[in-house]
């Protein structure tokens, strides 16, 4: 399985007494990714799972015993307390519902390349953060890096500020709430993740 949930399987036939082996054969078959979900599927998605993941992360805002955890085991806490989501492949946590990159090397010139847009972000998203720079304040401040993406779990979206209210880990390993605004991205990149069935593998 590939994060773009494509897949290739591979098929070995032999028998136990072919010391020789000559009679194996291998082959190998790969499956393109199921087709993107409708707006309407993405609804149900969001309602049904990403509901499971918000709870679950509300509700490390108060466990005592998450005062010092991981970006990646707040996530994997969602994921285990959801009905039968298709688990993190890599860096990718279900379908990317949005995505906004601008280059590092571009300086403050580039422009943003919004690379997906099938849906606002929702409670219950996934968001990923690659070596983002933001404005703050009179400086900036990079969250995440290429080889460590910073995650986060959405808690709301305030479309007119482009602003995304997350539930994370803080620099301290405790579960806070955050913010980001879209627009005060200055370079890296912005992926949000809805979680999806594993059913929905089933249609590739």
């Amino acid at each position: 399985m590939y994060d773009d949930l494509s897949k290739t399987t591979v098929t070995i036939s032999f028998t136990d007494d072919d010391l020789a082996e000559t009679t194996t054969s291998i082959s190998q078959t790969h499956f393109p990714p199921p087709p993107l979900p409708t707006s309407a599927q993405l609804q149900t998605f969001s309602t049904s799972l990403g509901a499971q993941f918000f709870a679950a992360a509300h509700s490390k805002l108060s466990d005592k015993a998450a005062s010092r955890t991981t970006a990646d085991a707040l996530v994997a806490a969602c994921f285990a307390r959801a009905t039968d989501p298709l688990p993190p492949i890599a860096n990718s946590y279900g379908i990317p519902i949005y995505a906004l990159r601008i280059p590092i090397e571009g300086g403050s010139k580039a422009r943003p390349v919004v690379g997906r847009d099938l849906d606002e972000p929702r409670a219950g998203d996934v968001l990923v953060l690659w070596e983002a720079k933001f404005k703050h304040n009179l400086s900036t401040k990079v969250v995440g890096s290429a080889e460590k993406p910073h995650v986060a779990v959405v808690e709301a979206w305030d479309g007119k500020k482009r602003k995304v209210k997350v539930i994370e880990v803080g620099r301290e390993g405790g579960v806070e709430e955050g913010a980001y605004r879209f627009e005060d991205l200055k370079a890296g990149a912005v992926v949000v993740f809805r979680a999806v069935p594993r059913s929905l593998l089933d249609s590739a």
